[in-house]
């Protein structure tokens, strides 16, 4: 959000479509957030009810299902407003959030597999 203020010049480009525009990116940002940490928690399941209980997974408050269903919510979301908005750097920045957050998961479940031979190749 502080970045936003670098295209201030003066006090007159502090408009309601500048607050629209840093809204805009808040608003996708938290969807995105939402995505990142719901995947997180979908992939440690078993180690957080270790190590924190509480978390609404590791505690069985939600479901996988809807653990899974709120995660790609938010991930649509996210895609949908950066397409509303007609901004490619959003959509862009968001397509490589979801990439690597999907690699970094992926590369965590690899890791376990590999570890405990459960993979079959």
């Amino acid at each position: 959000m502080s970045l936003s203020f670098l295209v201030v010049q003066k006090s007159s480009d502090i408009s309601p479509l500048f607050f629209t525009g840093v809204l805009e990116a808040v608003v996708a940002a938290l969807f995105m957030n939402i995505y990142i940490v719901g995947l997180n928690q979908l992939s440690d399941i078993e180690i957080d009810r270790i190590n924190k209980p509480y978390l609404p997974l590791a505690s069985g408050e939600y479901s996988v299902g809807t653990g899974v269903t709120i995660v790609a919510s938010f991930s649509f979301l996210s895609f949908w407003l950066g397409w509303i908005v007609g901004s490619w750097p959003f959509f862009g920045l968001f397509s490589s959030v979801l990439c690597l957050g999907l690699l970094i998961q992926l590369t965590n479940w690899w890791y376990f597999l590999s570890n405990f031979k459960i993979y079959g190749f």
